[in-house]
């Protein structure tokens, strides 16, 4: 099997992992960054008594949709360009070009979907897509974009850049992934919690004022909010997916 197959079909494959056992705590952090309840177990309370099991993974549609498409991407993108870029700082460029691809073309209209999802309707994906295009337009699926491209370029490189680094140092496959996501998680949330509530805010308002509203109801921690969900879902992401990818690609 050819490199770009087995890359493909690793990346599809951890996808599958990462959905079912993160999407619960993406629902919870996208709650707690638009909402004022400060408690994650009252949030958890409150999604099982009204909607049940099932409530936690509203939305998971589109984002089984994103997840799938963006860690084949992400893995096909970055291992071409790594082995292609005959720059200096490789890995540094090329988890950067597959950030911000990812961000554009996948993040954005997936998050703005599945938000929309969550938020407003809990309906299918197709109505969903229709009402947002009908009532906002399709230039509103890219609603946030520029948050979603500096998140993911932010967050991918430095994913890659300490997972490549802590597998130089042999350290624990488990480890690797999930210190990647930790570290990524650090330094990429304040750029999300303003992603997401220019997302689930259906007025056009310009960015400066949704920044300002962060930052009226909560100051600069403001931006951390929903941050203990993430960082333990995106931990927890990342260690499926580059141990998952790590395991299956050296068996194909």
């Amino acid at each position: 099997m050819n490199e770009s197959k087995k890359t493909l079909i690793t990346g599809f494959s951890c996808g599958i992992m990462e959905i079912l056992l993160t999407m619960p705590l993406d629902y919870i952090k996208n709650l707690k960054q638009n909402k004022n309840d400060k408690n994650i177990l009252s949030i958890i309370k409150k999604i099982y008594k009204n909607k049940g099991i099932i409530g936690f993974y509203y939305g998971s549609t589109p984002m089984i949709i994103q997840t799938l498409a963006k860690t084949s991407l992400r893995f096909t993108l970055y291992n071409y360009l790594k082995n292609n870029l005959n720059t200096k700082n490789n890995i540094l460029h090329s988890s950067m070009i597959t950030g911000f691809c990812e961000g554009l073309f996948l993040i954005a209209p997936t998050d703005r979907i599945k938000l929309y999802n969550q938020f407003h309707k809990n309906d299918s994906l197709y109505n969903s897509i229709k009402n947002i295009k009908n009532k906002y337009g399709f230039s509103s699926f890219f609603k946030g974009s520029s948050f979603s491209i500096i998140k993911n370029t932010i967050g991918i490189s430095t994913r890659f850049i300490t997972y490549e680094y802590l597998k130089k140092n042999n350290t624990p496959i488990l480890l690797n992934g999930f210190l990647s996501g930790i570290v990524s998680s650090i330094i990429s949330h304040p750029f999300d919690t303003i992603k997401t509530n220019i997302q689930i805010n259906n007025k056009k308002e310009p960015i400066y004022k949704e920044i300002t509203n962060i930052y009226n109801k909560g100051g600069l921690l403001g931006f951390m909010k929903g941050f203990t969900p993430r960082v333990i879902r995106v931990g927890m992401a990342q260690m499926i997916i580059f141990t998952t990818y790590d395991i299956l690609y050296s068996k194909l």
